[in-house]
């Protein structure tokens, strides 16, 4: 008797239930269950949004982009309807904080510090070189690397410094005296990244040396132009995939501004 007593009682609670559903549209449990922006993504899309409307200038223009880029990395994670809409569970604007002050290096360790889903990294890292440029500042000087992938990116990256230097003098005493002024500068940059990585490596071995001479790829004539940009370039790309395949923010931030140091 209790038994059949209870089983009416799961009845009539599932049929008073019944009102409640049908009143939900579709829509409205789409909204409930669907996808959301990712949470860490809109924390680096409204800073970046606040940065700009307290900077002015380059600098503003340049965090209104970093928004809007971070804006549609939002709707790329959350994905698209058949028709190209966007879920409106996934809707996303950026939510702007008065600032006294933008303070680009917190901003800039925001972007390192946040663990963005790892296909959106390579997006945050290259914000972070962009603010890194605004700051202007010096590799840190006590980098402290302990992951051994890293070690590794380092030696592989000095040695990448040395060929790229070797390139650069072999340019220099080829082109017009008018571009040596500018090659010089490249190479003192050259010889203070170079001296970052040997100090990076100092704890960790194996610490790679100069070789005699180089190689240039594709056989380009040494009075070439473009081989002094090609050889920047290259540099920087190498620089930037060590940043964003980083395991460690002390090296991550290293390579950052590794990064940005290369014009």
């Amino acid at each position: 008797m209790a038994g059949r007593v209870s089983a009416v009682k799961r009845r009539l609670a599932l049929l008073l239930t019944l009102p409640l559903l049908a009143s939900c549209s579709v829509g409205d449990v789409a909204s409930a269950l669907g996808p959301r922006p990712n949470s860490q993504v809109a924390e680096l899309a409204d800073r970046a949004a606040s940065d700009a409307a307290a900077l002015d200038g380059a600098a503003a223009e340049l965090r209104a982009r970093h928004a809007a880029e971070l804006a549609a990395e939002i709707t790329r994670l959350c994905g698209t309807h058949a028709d190209g809409t966007v879920p409106e569970s996934c809707a996303f604007q950026t939510e702007v904080t008065e600032l006294p002050e933008a303070d680009v290096d917190d901003s800039l360790l925001l972007s390192l510090d946040t663990a963005v889903p790892e296909e959106s990294r390579a997006l945050v890292i290259r914000q972070a070189v962009d603010l890194a440029e605004l700051e202007e500042r010096d590799l840190p000087a006590d980098a402290q690397v302990s992951d051994s992938r890293d070690i590794d990116a380092a030696r592989d990256l000095l040695r990448r410094e040395y060929a790229a230097a070797w390139g650069l003098g072999l340019a220099r005493a080829y082109l017009s005296p008018a571009r040596g002024a500018e090659i010089d500068e490249f190479l003192d940059a050259h010889d203070e990244r170079i001296l970052a990585l040997r100090e990076v490596l100092a704890p960790h071995g194996e610490v790679p040396v100069a070789e005699a001479g180089y190689e240039l790829a594709g056989g380009t004539a040494p009075a070439d132009e473009a081989l002094v940009a090609s050889l920047q370039e290259e540099l920087r790309q190498v620089w930037l995939n060590a940043a964003v395949q980083a395991h460690d923010t002390p090296w991550r931030e290293f390579a950052v501004y590794g990064t940005a140091s290369i014009n």
